[in-house]
C-alpha cells in the first residue's frame, strides 16, 4: 500500500466528496485550492493537526499553496487522480480514478463522521458557487488573504 501524507489524504477525501455530489464530479484548481484553504483554516485540530494542514499565503487569486499542485501531480502519477481538460477551458479539472475512489473509502473510514460531513459541506459550497462568490466569502472571513489579490483590485 502506498503511503500518503495526511495532506494528500485530505485532498483525496475532498475529491471523493466532489465525485459523490449532485454537481459535477470534477473540481478545477481554484475550487480545490479554496476548499482546502477553508478546511485547513476551519477544521478543529483534534481532527487534523496543524502540521498536517496545507500552508497558504496571499496570492493573485486569494489563498495559495504550491503544495496543493505538487500533491495533485503526485496523486496523478500514482494513479489516484486523473486530470481532464474540457473544450473551451484553459485549465484542467481533477477527479479520482477507480484506485483513488478505493483509497478514499479507506481514508474516510479513518475520519470521524463530523470531519467527513464537513468536507462534504465545503465541497458543496465550492461546487455551487461561482468564483467571485467563493472569493468574496473567503476574503470576508480572512481579509489578510486578499492582500495580493488582483481580483479585489479589479472589483474595487
Amino acid at each position: 500500500m502506498e503511503e500518503l501524507s495526511e495532506k494528500q489524504k485530505l485532498l483525496i477525501a475532498l475529491l471523493e466528496a466532489a465525485g459523490n455530489s449532485q454537481a459535477t464530479p470534477l473540481l478545477d484548481p481554484i475550487r480545490i485550492m479554496k476548499a482546502l484553504f477553508i478546511l485547513c483554516k476551519k477544521i478543529p485540530e483534534n481532527y487534523i493537526s496543524n502540521e498536517d494542514r496545507y500552508q497558504f499565503k496571499p496570492y493573485l487569486y486569494g489563498p495559495y499553496s504550491s503544495e496543493v499542485y505538487d500533491d495533485l501531480a503526485i496523486l496523478e502519477k500514482s494513479g489516484f487522480v486523473t486530470r481532464t481538460t474540457l473544450q473551451w477551458r484553459n485549465w484542467s479539472y481533477y477527479s479520482l480514478t477507480k484506485k483513488g475512489r478505493e483509497k478514499a473509502e479507506q481514508i474516510l473510514k479513518t475520519y470521524q463522521n463530523e470531519l467527513s460531513e464537513y468536507i462534504k459541506s465545503i465541497c458543496n459550497f465550492v461546487q455551487r458557487n461561482d468564483f467571485a462568490s467563493i472569493l468574496e466569502k473567503v476574503y470576508k472571513a480572512f481579509p489578510e488573504y486578499a492582500a495580493e489579490s488582483v481580483f479585489t483590485k479589479r472589483t474595487a
